[in-house]
């Protein structure tokens, strides 16, 4: 698997850090000189895929969650904010997207021969995943930020510094770790310090790399395309039972006769349904192979497209690339392995279970007399047997499906002895009221008289 889209590798250190007292320091500084003394403030070494941090060819201005860019007085004012957080034993948090070049330039975010860089989308997706980020890890409404968009040749990426005004992290007496260029790993000093505990749960990462990526690449179209193939031509329009297909008729009989007699357990993912699940999804791809197999097929190509798109955002996931990534309590990796591993699959699945649990409420609310008629027209002999021999088209939803001519005569009868009835009451009342009204005449000619 090659190298993911997007990178997200996070890390912190404690107030008594020498390189939070640093980041403070460069933080009202220019371009130039930031860019110059990046690696005295940089806290994330290396990213997931062994990039290592080293003083970028350039980057842009400083950026926050409300501002495009940090003029000399907004950046001074940052200053003294992460200074105050300094004093109350804040933890600074430091968070890298780092991007492969040529995954930007095929999304349209980046060219190379002009070096233009979509900024405004960029800082947009790194909003949406602080907010992600301080919601999950209970820094709203104390939680500030700032970021710059670094440019170097390979991989362009963000660095996103954060610290909360009230330290809400429990605090530990451990050893202070640094990072050795030599080993390429941190290593320990000898030195101890109370130092706050300030890992961030790995949830916390994949979703603000998820959040992030779904606002930088829109997905929408794609997703709707998946959701409306799977849901509405698929599940709505073709998983209908129809007793012109007098084979579909066959399977359904089959299933009925060796269910459980209990039907509380007619549901696909009970354990009860483990011996009958192989039976439910033999109907389930009769529905979608014959009965609609365009549809189906459309839905594995946008399958199978979306799947690739994560995994070129993402990464794969496996276990080998796993360890292949650096491992130490002092840098942390979003890993995403649920964006990507068998996404397709996945879908799938969740489609049979949809259209397995539709059959069986077909079944659950079948009369004894659509049973009675299921069990004839599945056992009628095949020379008997009247195909749809024309292209099949789904039966409409809205309208109740009846088994056969019969129940539709029975049905008919019955409709007209009902109309009947109520039309020789009519009669009857009608009559009745006159007899009433000549009595009542008669009556009044008699006193007249």
């Amino acid at each position: 698997m090659g190298r993911p889209g997007i990178v997200l590798s996070s890390s912190f250190v404690s107030s008594t850090d020498e390189k939070f007292q640093k980041y403070i320091e460069y933080l009202d500084r220019d371009e130039a000189t930031r860019n110059k003394a990046f690696e005295k403030y940089n806290i994330v070494a290396y990213t997931e895929f062994n990039d290592y941090m080293e003083n970028p060819a350039k980057s842009s201005g400083l950026f926050s969650a409300t501002e495009d860019y940090l003029g000399e007085q907004k950046a001074d004012e940052m200053k003294t904010l992460f200074a105050e957080a300094q004093k109350k034993q804040s933890t600074l948090w430091q968070d890298v997207f780092s991007f492969d070049n040529a995954f930007l330039v095929e999304e349209g975010l980046y060219d190379s021969r002009t070096g233009e860089l979509d900024e405004r989308k960029i800082q947009q997706a790194v909003r949406v995943a602080m907010e992600d980020k301080f919601q999950k890890e209970n820094l709203a409404g104390q939680g500030i930020w700032t970021a710059s968009i670094h440019y170097n040749t390979d991989n362009i990426h963000v660095h996103v510094a954060s610290v909360e005004m009230e330290n809400t992290k429990p605090r530990v007496y451990r050893e202070i770790k640094t990072f050795n260029k030599g080993t390429q790993r941190y290593e320990g000093t000898g030195k101890f310090d109370w130092q706050n505990k300030g890992r961030v749960k790995q949830k916390t990462l994949d979703t603000m790399k998820s959040k992030f990526a779904n606002t930088l690449i829109d997905r929408n179209t794609s997703l709707a395309k998946i959701h409306e193939i799977s849901r509405t031509h698929l599940l709505k329009n073709t998983v209908n039972l129809s007793t012109d297909d007098l084979y579909l008729c066959q399977l359904y009989k089959d299933l009925l006769k060796t269910l459980p007699h209990n039907r509380k357990d007619w549901q696909y993912n009970k354990k009860e349904m483990s011996p009958f699940r192989k039976q439910v999804n033999q109907i389930t791809d009769y529905y979608l192979k014959e009965k609609n197999p365009q549809a189906f097929e459309e839905l594995v190509q946008a399958l199978d497209s979306e799947e690739e798109k994560r995994l070129r955002i993402y990464g794969g996931g496996s276990s080998k690339e796993e360890t292949e990534i650096p491992q130490d309590d002092m840098v942390q990796h979003a890993r995403n392995v649920t964006e990507t591993n068998h996404y397709k699959d996945n879908k799938l699945q969740e489609l049979y279970e949809r259209a397995g649990n539709k059959i069986l409420r077909e079944l659950k609310m079948m009369s004894q007399d659509d049973r009675k008629e299921l069990f004839r027209l599945a056992d009628l002999p095949k020379s008997k047997r009247k195909m749809d021999a024309g292209a099949w088209h789904p039966p409409n939803p809205f309208k109740k499906q009846l088994f056969n001519e019969k129940m539709i005569l029975r049905n008919m009868k019955k409709f007209e002895r009902a109309i009947v009835g109520e039309r020789d009451q009519m009669m009857h009342e009608h009559q009745y009221e006159q007899l009433q009204q000549q009595i009542y005449y008669s009556q009044a000619n008699n006193r007249g008289r």
